[in-house]
């Protein structure tokens, strides 16, 4: 029996230090762009189980087409290079040979919907502990590097990762596949490497493993690389190496990323000082060099500094290269020790990262500000931006996705984050919650426990409960909320004090938890700007009552160090000298500033509006909301226009309640109206009050949404003299809309109630694109409208087929009244979307009609619209148009150039260019839009 268990312990410690083996021969043929490889892979199975299946990464093959995982994660965020990529410019993977060490072939397959991941089955059963040796031949194509900064470049040099095959992992039984989708998140065992490269001689190889030969025969360099307990290999090939090579006491730094304003010996310095600090807050680097590259540095840059022009440095030059180099560092530092499942788990050495950058930070640079020199400048420095930390950008930018209510729980798979949140918000929510917890403990029991972590899973693979378990035993307080709260939800902390009473020496202090989490609050009681006391509190489920002695607290406040992540500080505070003192004085600010919980802000800033019949428009714009959302927002525009001389404007209050459960995620209620002029010397005013409701699936990076929208729009305006009717009325309006948009497939669809004294119509409008793989688009759009009782006297609410009279005023023309000149050109594809003038477009009954348009070339379409209209007392009269379209931004300009219609042929009747229509766009906030999509 003794024997037994011996023989049990001697495998289990066999199959824990087994490494794969991979012997890579390979050649680059540059001007094919190709890599010719023969590879043998040894893998081990350390699992307890039997295999009789094994499943390599491919991850080069998810260039290959437009289905690929990677493709398709693309067209999620708006990104269409890869679809619309020549084949040229794809990489793929040619598999030639799959054989054993018998050279006995293996059937092998690739997954159906992951091309990137490769099925292969053995001859023989793998059981636990032995070794199968795997002889493959293959080719890769490289792809540019244009799609993910990984293949060959402009320049032609190469940037080679992920270039290789390597075994999947198999964790108790189940295979770990994760295909390529750009988030540099392989998912491999540490392994040991041989490679015997040959490359051209004008290039030079950069590399992070040891070089033990080095060879020059006809033209070609060989070279024999080798390294152990590796589980990422990238090569570099370039024809002008500008990296440097920076020996430190610790390892030796491989990297481009350099700053020539810099002084070259205060660059190794401050290398050198990182060396030391990643040292001494980890532990050792167990190899002896580290490769960091630009290329890596642009796809996880320091959020602010890269999106500064070249010539604008509000930083110190030490700062900016010290910062730039040390985020990349530290993440490849850990990326290359720490080797935990990269996406189920990826919130660790997120979390250690951003708590070692603020630490850095807090350490070398304790003054510096989030503007950098700007905040002395003046007329900026007066900002409540600019007195921030830079460290305080962490929890800000988290915030900022909390208040938009997209925030995700840190616990959540890497591949299901939102752009911003993958990037950004997750990564700083982790190192805050870090930082959190050290305030909480009040010790060093962060510091010890991240080194012993890092330590006891050097080169290992853990997972959340192990890093839990080091907390737990080194913690003096209960830290369970951080796991169960924290991590696992997204649940927001938001304390206030609901009220204080004086009794005797002491202060009763009542807290309210607005959110129901269970979550440390701290209270500080101070005197005028000076601390007198500290404490914290758990376990508030609503409201609790606790005694602190009075001293000289003149002042309470939640959260005073401002490093909970809470989201609302404007309700922090409570003055003990008066009713008076607790009310927040108003601030005035130009433009947009970050909250200030101690006034209540009032921004203004200058814009410009123009339609015909007002002109230009100069406006005071007056609001409240700052650089994060809030639930309160009013926006109040005051102008005056020109043409007119008279006073226009806008007005719009709104309440928004965010819902963090279940579908229903947003409730909107509010009131708006406008005032303006519809036709020379004829004014509109509009007074709308509205409510909405949103909707969305729990997968957040669905552009799915929902919404149902209720308003009652109430118009007043002036009497036109050559209409006899009433000039004001009042419709209330209903409408629920579904709205799926994409890069490669949009679909959505609005069904519309209105309903008003004298008429009550019902309406649907269907819109749908379609990306095909040929690069080709299809737009279809169908719209159906049938009046439910009608007795109006007029065309103006009927439904019109090309240019609606948008009697709601929801539309942005600049000459609504127009029926002749440029302005009258303008289109908007609402209700019939014809873009010919047809005799007679107006229908009082029913419309039915549908308009499709397909590519041509490029941004150049054909497009045609066909129909039925009917009218009260007439038949139903069929109508159609045609013509070219130019898509040069869709949705935000256009060109319509009719050709072919009910009038015949247009192209050959006088005035063509009358003919004409445009769509443009000159509303900011839409613009904007355009470029912020993908991130949200």
């Amino acid at each position: 029996m003794k024997k037994f268990l011996f023989y049990i312990h001697l495998l289990a410690f066999a199959i824990g230090f087994s490494q794969n083996e991979h012997r890579i021969n390979a050649s680059l043929d540059v001007s094919k762009r190709l890599l010719n490889i023969q590879h043998e892979l040894t893998f081990t199975n350390s699992t307890n189980r039997p295999l009789d299946t094994l499943y390599l990464n491919d991850w080069a093959n998810a260039y290959t087409d437009k289905n690929t995982p990677l493709s398709k994660r693309f067209s999620e965020e708006y990104n269409r290079t890869l679809h619309l990529a020549k084949k040229r410019d794809r990489g793929h993977t040619e598999i030639i040979t799959v054989m054993d060490s018998q050279f006995s072939n293996l059937d092998w397959s690739r997954l159906k919907d992951q091309s990137d991941i490769l099925k292969l089955k053995l001859n023989n059963t793998l059981y636990p502990g032995q070794k199968v040796t795997l002889r493959l031949v293959y080719r890769i194509k490289i792809p540019n590097s244009k799609f993910t900064r990984y293949g060959f470049t402009k320049s032609n040099n190469f940037n080679l990762r992920y270039w290789y095959l390597t075994p999947a992992i198999n964790n108790k039984g189940f295979w770990t596949l994760y295909s390529n989708k750009d988030l540099d998140d392989l998912y491999i065992d540490k392994a040991k490497y041989e490679i015997d490269f040959s490359y051209p001689e004008n290039y030079q190889l950069i590399t992070e493993l040891e070089k033990e030969e080095v060879d020059n025969n006809n033209g070609s360099n060989r070279i024999i690389l080798k390294g152990a307990d590796r589980n990422d290999i990238k090569l570099l090939f370039y024809k002008t190496n500008d990296f440097v090579e920076y020996e430190t006491d610790k390892y030796t730094l491989v990297t481009n990323i350099k700053d020539d304003k810099l002084p070259e010996v205060t660059q190794a310095l401050v290398i050198d000082r990182m060396a030391y600090f990643l040292a001494e807050n980890l532990g050792a680097y167990p190899h002896k060099k580290i490769l960091v590259t630009q290329a890596e540095y642009k796809k996880n840059p320091v959020y602010g500094l890269n999106q500064l022009p070249s010539f604008i440095r509000p930083f110190p030059d030490e700062f900016q290269f010290d910062i730039t180099l040390l985020k990349t560092l530290i993440n490849n530092y850990l990326e290359n020790t720490i080797l935990l499942d990269p996406r189920s788990e990826k919130w660790m050495t997120d979390a250690i990262q951003t708590y070692l950058m603020m630490k850095y930070v807090e350490q070398y640079y304790p003054d510096m500000k989030l503007a950098g020199n700007l905040a002395k400048v003046w007329g900026v420095r007066s900002y409540n931006f600019a007195k921030m930390d830079f460290n305080d950008q962490y929890p800000f930018l988290y915030m900022l996705m909390a208040r938009k209510n997209l925030d995700q729980a840190l616990t959540t798979p890497k591949d299901s984050l939102v752009r911003f949140n993958e990037k950004i918000a997750n990564k700083y929510k982790a190192g805050v919650g870090l930082k959190y917890l050290d305030a909480y403990l009040n010790d060093h029991t962060i510091e010890e426990t991240i080194k012993e972590f890092y330590n006891s899973f050097l080169l290992k693979d853990p997972d959340t409960d192990d890093f839990e378990a080091i907390l737990q035993k080194n913690a003096k307080k209960d830290v369970t909320w951080f796991f169960n709260e924290y991590l696992d939800t997204r649940k927001q902390i938001d304390y206030k004090i609901k009220k204080v009473k004086k009794s005797g020496d002491s202060l009763k202090v009542t807290i309210k938890n607005k959110t129901g989490t269970n979550m440390p609050i701290s209270l500080f009681g101070l005197k005028n700007d000076s601390i007198v006391s500290k404490n914290w509190y758990l376990g508030i489920k609503d409201k609790k009552t606790f005694t602190i002695p009075k001293q000289d607290i003149n002042k309470l406040v939640l959260n005073y160090d401002k490093v909970i992540p809470e989201f609302n500080q404007r309700d922090n505070w409570k003055s003990l000298k008066g009713f008076f003192f607790n009310n927040r004085p108003f601030q005035f600010r130009f433009f947009k500033d970050t909250e200030d919980p101690h006034y209540n802000q009032i921004f203004y800033v200058p814009i410009l509006t123009f339609n015909i019949y007002d002109g230009l428009t100069p406006a005071l714009r007056f609001y409240n909301k700052s650089f994060l959302n809030k639930p309160f927002i009013y926006d109040i525009r005051p102008g005056y226009a020109t043409k007119e001389k008279a006073l226009v404007g806008s007005a719009r209050v709104s309440f928004t309640s965010n819902i963090n459960d279940g579908s229903l995620y947003l409730a909107q209620y509010g009131l708006r109206g406008a005032t303006f002029h519809y036709a020379p010397d004829l004014r509109y005013t509009t007074i709308t009050p509205w409510v909405s409701f949103g909707f969305r699936p729990n997968d957040f990076r669905s552009n799915e949404k929902q919404f149902f929208t209720l308003r009652h729009v109430n118009v007043i305006r002036d009497q036109d003299p050559s209409v006899d009717s009433d000039p004001d009325y009042s419709v209330f309006n209903a409408r629920y809309t579904y709205a799926n948009p994409g890069a490669i497939r949009f679909f959505s669809f609005f069904t519309d109630l209105q309903v008003a004294n004298n008429f009550s119509k019902l309406s649907f409008n269907l819109e749908y694109r379609k990306l095909f793989q040929n690069n080709r688009q299809l737009n279809l759009r169908l719209f159906a409208g049938k009046f439910i009782y009608n007795e109006t006297n007029s065309d103006f609410f009927s439904y019109a087929l090309d240019r609606p009279t948008d009697y709601l005023f929801d539309y942005d023309y600049l000459g609504r009244s127009e029926d002749s000149g440029i302005f009258s050109q303008q289109l908007i594809v609402a209700e019939g979307g014809f873009k010919s003038r047809l005799p007679y477009p107006f229908a009082d009954d029913w419309i039915l009609t549908g308009n499709a348009s397909y590519s041509i070339w490029r941004w150049i379409e054909g497009y045609g619209d066909v129909g039925f209209i009917k009218s009260v007392g007439d038949q139903p009269r069929f109508v159609y148009d045609s013509g070219i379209r130019l898509n040069l931004v869709e949705d935000y300009f256009e060109l319509y150039f009719p050709v072919y219609s009910n009038n015949g042929w247009e192209l050959s009747q006088p005035n063509y260019q009358e003919k004409i229509r445009f769509i443009v766009t000159l509303s900011p906030r839409t613009l904007i839009n355009l470029f912020t999509r993908k991130w949200f």
